[in-house]
């Protein structure tokens, strides 16, 4: 198993970034959510230095330096446009080695990472611009000199995530998803929601927000809820029939900023960008 396909999640599991490419997180506020995705952020700055993050409610994340952070909808529609290039580019140069069913890693390049923190107010923010652009397009729409401002960038951001995550695993473009509540409406194609492949609940969910993580009762363990960071958890590809009880790796930044840890991990273990 190539190093740069694995991310350690406890003693015993990983999250193969080849069998699993995309992640989801969802949980309340106090879960232990935020604390996850730092942790994922870490052990993603060992492998590569293009890591994005994309964060909608300008939170903790949008205050990291070392890595490209998008806030406002034009600056994710950007991120994402730029992601889809990336792949089809990646794409390209696969098919052009002839090498059959490789990745992106196996030939050279490293993997990328993109970061979707509370996808929900990402998602918000567009639908609030689409909506505030369109009026102002029509009380302009007799003036020569308007220029048309965009009206669909709610459908650009949808349409970016689902190509990715039905497409990007060959170019070894990741993105982790989190939400605190993962609706019907948030990812409204169920195709898209089973196939980000590692799914991890914090904290006591509702039988509707397994349902649309694509697990049914049936196949929930029994967890301790009290502990913060504690969820279930559901890795495709293990041949596994129920989710297991999980709880998020500790960290400590023994002082310093988890901006400041994230910077040296980066200046340190990441090889450069391709």
């Amino acid at each position: 198993m190539k190093e740069n396909s694995l991310i350690p999640l406890n003693d015993v599991l990983a999250w193969n970034l080849e069998k699993q490419p995309h992640a989801a997180i969802t949980g309340k506020t106090g879960a232990g959510k935020t604390q996850f995705i730092y942790y994922l952020l870490l052990e993603a700055a060992k492998m590569t230095s293009e890591i994005y993050v994309l964060d909608g409610k300008g939170g903790d994340l949008s205050n990291l330096t070392s890595v490209h952070v998008a806030q406002s909808t034009e600056e994710v529609v950007n991120v994402f446009k730029l992601l889809v290039t990336k792949m089809h580019d990646r794409i390209s140069a696969i098919k052009s080695k002839n090498l059959g069913n490789v990745t992106a890693v196996d030939i050279g390049f490293d993997p990328i990472f993109c970061f979707i923190d509370e996808l929900a107010a990402i998602m918000i923010n567009a639908k609030k611009g689409d909506r505030k652009n369109k009026i102002a397009n029509r009380a302009n729409a007799k003036i020569k000199s308007w220029s048309k401002l965009k009206e669909d960038s709610t459908q650009e951001i949808l349409d970016a995530i689902t190509e990715l995550i039905l497409v990007a695993r060959q170019s070894s473009i990741h993105l982790v998803i989190s939400a605190q509540h993962f609706d019907a409406k948030l990812l409204d194609d169920s195709t898209v929601r089973s196939n980000l492949s590692m799914k991890v609940l914090l904290g006591r969910q509702t039988p509707q927000e397994y349902n649309m993580m694509n697990l049914v009762a049936e196949q929930l363990p029994l967890v301790d809820f009290s502990v913060v960071g504690s969820g279930i958890i559901m890795l495709d590809g293990l041949g596994w029939v129920h989710a297991r009880p999980f709880e998020t790796p500790f960290i400590t930044f023994n002082g310093c900023t988890p901006n400041e840890v994230l910077t040296d991990r980066i200046k340190n273990d990441s090889p450069p960008t391709n």
